[in-house]
């Protein structure tokens, strides 16, 4: 969804501001939960997921590949 929100901004930018405003608006906060809750800073990898306990994020910390691979694919090596 987040490649998909990004390729219909390029599309919207020049020809429906309004509209593109909302959909940057939506991948951009995308883009704070990847890096605020998604991410693990430490070790430098994607949490394969986690849950919410009395209003914490709690990640799941195993380790899992395709975690990896999408986050290089979507999010690209220089936003890591």
């Amino acid at each position: 969804m987040h490649a998909a929100l990004k390729m219909l901004y390029e599309v919207l930018k020049d020809q429906d501001s309004e509209n593109a405003e909302r959909v940057r608006k939506i991948y951009e906060g995308q883009e704070n939960y990847f890096r605020d809750y998604a991410f693990d800073r430490k070790s430098k990898v994607f949490y394969q997921g986690g849950y919410y306990a009395d209003n914490k994020f709690i990640p799941n910390r195993i380790f899992a590949v395709d975690c990896q691979t999408w986050g290089l694919a979507v999010m690209e090596p220089a936003w890591i």
